[in-house]
């Protein structure tokens, strides 16, 4: 019995996220935002859409698998969240009942199994009722896949002869145990005999008028009763004990895949709320960049700006490296964010904020941006830049993307440009997709100069009065940043 939301065939598991990307990706992008807004202070929601944002697919079966799902859920956003809260209780009973103080003695874990176990047939129950109630207002085959699991798997034939099984282990009439006699006649090997099955057993009646009763006080003969009652428990826990942790699990795993989409309704309704727009992404041919969009923007900024925001329209199939200059403040920075927000929305199978958004899968998005001097002076800035890129290196695989805001700036221009052309060079050779934005005019000019048909050089428009339009556009690259015009508007 197994969930398989996030995945058609596989548990979705939330593993460690390296620490480069945890702290270099994760923050330059300002997917902590993002991930908060879907989580809206639910831990469980938080580390389940966070784990889906840093852990890519790059199947596209599966991204188009969570799309659909994401769109039912968005349609039956009151079915979904009243699932996960099920999920949730599901999880919390296990948490408030499991174990006593002795855990590890059989009769301890067989009545804590069976206790479980009769809480979870109850709420199996809900979920089949919300199944048979609404599994028609669903399309996708996620959700149609776990209704089935409720309908068909755990009908009611099912669910009666487990709560029989259940109330037998409860032992209300008391316990039939059966033993072998051992090499000096002492019981062995004891188990547990169904109360179906004590008359089929011929000395039956041989047992029956033949019995005695424990005294109260003997504490010796109360002490080897429990003992043999361990014994003959010891056959039925580990299966019992099994059954009451694959439910648990599949709870849990519920819980977690459910996450993600109660997430996703979250972070959809925040942005139309705010009247922002939303599309889910085409997939396009692996291999070279194949990006085209339309009115692209950042998400951050969706969610926290309140004015209008300028998106961005581009083409830049076949184009693996994009380099960007222009104007200081002339949202450089923030193209490069919504690009690599898109990028990793794609790849977990969420929307993004565009009204169109096209683009091949990659097996990761890494960035490099400019980071403010190391305080503890243990470090110098390019030492620094250096150790980060080289911790990129060490992970970044081919068919992936990394974006780059003014690398290596904490050095001259020269040193600059012949260390970030070398890396540049180097990831295109790998089958790495590279944006990078930059102030150093050598750098791009000198790779505009070669004319090589993978580049394409993007500038941030400016007006002749120095006005943004926070737009980029195809352009030779510019020599200056024009500072000046900031000094003007603020000092002028």
């Amino acid at each position: 019995m197994k969930a398989h939301l996030m995945f058609p065939h596989d548990d979705f598991n939330i593993v460690e996220i390296p620490h480069i990307i945890k702290n270099t990706t994760y923050n330059d992008l300002e997917l902590e935002l993002i991930s908060d807004t879907a989580a809206r202070k639910d831990r469980v929601i938080y580390d389940s859409f966070s784990a889906a944002l840093l852990h890519p697919v790059d199947r596209p079966e599966i991204v188009k698998y969570r799309q659909e799902n994401i769109k039912d859920s968005i349609k039956n956003s009151e079915i979904i969240r009243n699932l996960y809260d099920i999920a949730c209780d599901a999880v919390e009973k296990k948490r408030k009942s499991w174990w006593g103080f002795y855990r590890d003695t059989p009769s301890t874990l067989v009545l804590n199994s069976v206790t479980l176990l009769n809480m979870h047939i109850e709420i199996i129950k809900d979920l089949r009722i919300i199944a048979q109630r609404h599994v028609d207002l669903f399309s996708s085959a996620g959700f149609k896949n776990l209704f089935s699991i409720f309908i068909e798997e755990l009908d009611d034939d099912y669910l009666n002869s487990l709560q029989k099984c259940l109330n037998e282990l409860k032992f209300d009439n008391g316990m039939n145990i059966a033993a072998k006699p051992g090499n000096f006649n002492q019981g062995a090997d004891y188990f547990l005999i169904e109360p179906s099955e004590i008359k089929k057993i011929k000395w039956y009646s041989f047992h029956k008028k033949h019995s005695f009763v424990i005294n109260e006080r003997d504490d010796a003969g109360h002490a080897d009763l429990y003992r043999r009652r361990e014994l003959a428990l010891m056959s039925v826990v580990v299966p019992v004990y099994r059954s009451a942790l694959h439910v648990h699990n599949f709870f849990a795993s519920l819980q977690r895949e459910l996450a993600f989409y109660v997430g996703s309704i979250n972070l959809y309704e925040t942005l139309t709320e705010k009247g922002r727009k939303i599309c889910f992404p085409n997939i396009t041919d692996s291999g070279n960049n194949n990006s085209t969009f339309k009115n692209l923007m950042d998400m951050s900024m969706c969610l926290t700006e309140k004015s209008h925001i300028v998106g961005n329209t581009l083409d830049l199939t076949g184009k693996n490296a994009v380099i960007i200059t222009g104007a200081n403040q002339g949202g450089k920075t923030t193209f490069l964010r919504s690009i690599g927000q898109a990028q990793i929305m794609l790849c977990a199978g969420i929307f993004v904020t565009a009204d169109e958004y096209n683009s091949n899968l990659t097996k990761g998005v890494y960035s490099h941006f400019k980071k403010e001097e190391d305080k503890s002076m243990e470090s110098g800035k390019l030492v620094e830049e250096m150790k980060r890129m080289s911790g990129i290196v060490d992970l970044i695989k081919p068919d992936s993307m990394i974006l780059m805001n003014e690398p290596f700036s904490s050095t001259n221009e020269r040193d600059g440009s012949e260390i970030a052309g070398q890396i540049i060079s180097a990831f295109l050779d790998k089958q790495i997709i590279v944006f990078c934005v930059t102030h150093f005019y050598e750098l791009s000019h000198g790779l505009y100069k070669n004319n090589d048909p993978e580049y394409i050089f993007l500038i941030a428009e400016r007006m002749e009065d120095g006005e943004r339009t926070f737009r980029l556009a195809d352009g030779k690259p510019a020599k200056t940043s024009h500072g000046i015009d900031i000094y003007r508007r603020i000092f002028e």
